[in-house]
């Protein structure tokens, strides 16, 4: 099930993704580690080609 966090929930918190610091707000969690948010980038940044471990797939059918 899908939970949106409150406005008052909402906060920049800093993480580090692989080595690159950033800013990042969530927005919603739900199911099957599923998430949404914003994220602040430094300056310039270019996140270099990538795959995730976890992605969502259409089922066929």
């Amino acid at each position: 099930m899908t939970r949106y966090l409150p406005t008052e929930e909402q906060c920049w918190t800093s993480l580090d993704v692989r080595a690159i610091p950033m800013q990042a707000c969530r927005l919603w969690e739900g199911d099957h580690n599923v998430e949404s948010g914003l994220y602040r980038l430094p300056a310039g940044l270019t996140i270099p080609s990538h795959r995730h471990r976890w992605h969502l797939r259409r089922r066929a059918g």
